[in-house]
Parts: C-alpha cells; sequence; structure tokens
C-alpha cells in the first residue's frame, strides 16, 4: 500500500479518524466528488485522503501507453498513482488550505472502501463510473458499502465544479439511535456551511390504522400529535446547540422517500439513517433506500452504526 501526503510518500497507513475520504477512479464524476470533498474538509477543518483501488478497468478513462510496460501490477500502480495525482492536484487547487493525502490499494474496491471508512470521519463516492471505484458503485457494491462503512457514506451527484452551497440540507427524523445521528450530521454540515436544515417525519396512516381497523375511528388529531412529537423529540437541543442554523419541519402522512425527493429539490444534501426501527428511516433498509441512493438529484449522506 502506498500512501503520500501532500507528495511525500510513506508505507504507513494513516491513522487519522477524522478526515475526509473520497474514492476516486479518474472519471469526472469522481473528480466533481473529490471537489466536493475537499470543501467539506475545509469547512470542517479535516485533511482529505484520496483513494484509488486498482482493477482492470481502471485505465478505461485514460488512454495510458501501458504496452511497453513491465508487469501488469506495475503497471496497475502507474496507472492508479497517476489517477491519484489527478486528483489531489484538483482537490488543492480548489481549496488550496486543506491537507491531503493519498492511497493506492491493490485489494478490492468495496474491501478498500470499507478499511477507508474504519478510519474515516466522512466517506464519499461519486453516483457512477466505469473505473475501479465508479464503476463498481454502480449496483450492488453502493448498497454493500452504504450498508456495511464504518462512517456515514455520501453517494455524490452533480457537475465538476460543484460544491456545497447554501440551499438547505433536508433530513430524516423518525427517532431512532440512527436518526439521531442523522440528525447531528445534518446540523453540523448545516453549520457549517451556512445552511437551513428541512427535518423531514412520516408516517403511514394505513399501517397506523392496521388491515382490520376502520380507520374513520381513529383519532387522526392524537396521531398526527404522537408523529410530531416523534419529531420534536428527534430535534431536541438542536436549536440551542446550532442557534444559527433555521429550521424548517416537515410532518406528513406520504411515502418517505418520495418526501425527501420532493422537498429537496433546492437542497444540497439529504441525510438518513439506514437502518431505522421504524417509520421514515426504518423504510430505508429497502426500496426507499434504493430510491434515495439513485433517483435523488442531490447528493445523499447515509449514516451507520460503526462496524466493530
Amino acid at each position: 500500500m502506498v500512501t503520500t501526503v501532500n507528495g511525500r510518500t510513506t508505507m504507513t497507513v494513516l491513522a487519522n479518524h477524522r478526515r475526509i475520504v473520497v474514492g476516486v477512479d479518474g472519471s469526472a464524476n469522481s473528480l466533481g466528488a473529490t471537489q466536493w470533498a475537499a470543501s467539506v474538509a475545509s469547512r470542517l477543518n479535516l485533511p482529505l485522503h484520496i483513494l484509488c483501488a486498482m482493477e482492470f478497468t481502471l485505465s478505461a478513462y485514460r488512454e495510458f501507453d501501458l504496452s511497453s510496460a513491465g508487469d501488469w501490477d506495475g503497471r496497475m500502480l502507474a496507472a492508479s498513482g497517476a489517477i491519484a495525482n489527478e486528483a489531489e492536484k484538483v482537490a488543492l487547487a480548489w481549496c488550496p488550505d486543506i491537507e491531503v493525502s493519498t492511497e493506492i490499494s491493490g485489494d478490492f474496491v468495496a474491501r478498500a472502501l470499507l478499511n477507508a471508512s474504519d478510519h474515516a470521519r466522512l466517506l464519499v463516492v461519486g453516483q457512477s463510473g466505469l473505473g475501479s471505484v465508479g464503476g463498481a458503485l454502480v449496483g450492488s457494491t453502493t448498497q454493500y458499502v452504504v450498508d456495511q462503512a464504518g462512517c456515514p457514506v455520501v453517494v455524490w451527484r452533480g457537475a465538476v465544479g460543484d460544491e456545497p452551497g447554501r440551499g438547505p440540507v433536508v433530513v430524516g427524523v423518525d427517532g431512532s439511535e440512527l436518526s439521531t445521528q442523522a440528525v447531528d450530521e445534518a446540523f453540523g454540515f448545516a453549520a457549517a456551511f451556512g445552511a437551513p436544515v428541512i427535518a423531514v417525519h412520516t408516517w403511514s396512516g394505513v399501517l397506523t390504522a392496521g388491515v382490520f381497523k376502520i380507520p374513520l375511528m381513529l383519532d387522526w388529531d392524537a396521531v398526527k400529535a404522537a408523529e410530531a412529537a416523534v419529531l420534536a423529540e428527534g430535534l431536541a437541543g438542536k436549536s440551542e446547540q446550532y442557534p444559527e442554523v433555521a429550521v424548517q419541519r416537515i410532518l406528513r402522512d406520504a411515502n418517505p422517500a418520495g418526501t425527501l425527493m420532493h422537498v429537496s429539490d433546492a437542497a444540497q444534501l439529504i441525510v438518513v439513517g439506514s437502518r431505522g426501527h421504524s417509520g421514515l428511516l426504518g423504510a430505508l433498509a429497502g426500496s426507499t433506500s434504493r430510491n434515495l441512493l439513485y433517483h435523488a438529484k442531490v447528493p445523499v449522506m447515509i449514516c451507520r452504526a460503526p462496524r466493530i
């Protein structure tokens, strides 16, 4: 494993557990993710760590002349190094104040990302691509990394040059432990970028009523009050902790993913927990998670419990 910090090579794995890690593959998408991650690192005053895992398809993005190179590992090392170096230059050009390190891994992409997540504050991956990181993250590997990562994961989508702005940060709230983590992440991010928070709590009236009950007999005002209490409890103390962050609360009997995507049109980030016990975040174990990861128009941050 080769690691460099601001151009200086070392064989030691960085032990910094408070860094932003971004996976790169040389695609425009991953370079955009690198710029976004660099902006976050700058605002949070954290180092940026660029990870490039070696795979056969890695050189598809660059017209490397590898015909005269030596062994395959050496050729892939050279290609990966070029991609990591390019990403480092992009990051430093975008945010010259940050500390940047690079790492080239010969491990499987998912495992390399998961190992890096154990030493990260945040893991950022691009939405798509055909190379080592991006290509593998279209489909099951994305979900696997999101489900197993030891830190929050941002699946980034956008254009090169996009950066976190002043649009709102949308967060899903359901009262679970991971929902609490998502709220913490959302408010911390919003405070760093001078953005407001939109806190969303949804529930299902059909599930509340039950299949064999008559919905009209339920006290729907009481149901709404109980759901509002869940939202209020999930946000308790945040206005005092972050007085500079404006908060809008949205409470709906509606589909969770649809609601989140509807209110995030002008947002810069959606933040959710991946496996809540009920309500909005509980649904993210299945189709809702995939809907957000692949159909949301803005970056999505998924929060999980740390790996043991």
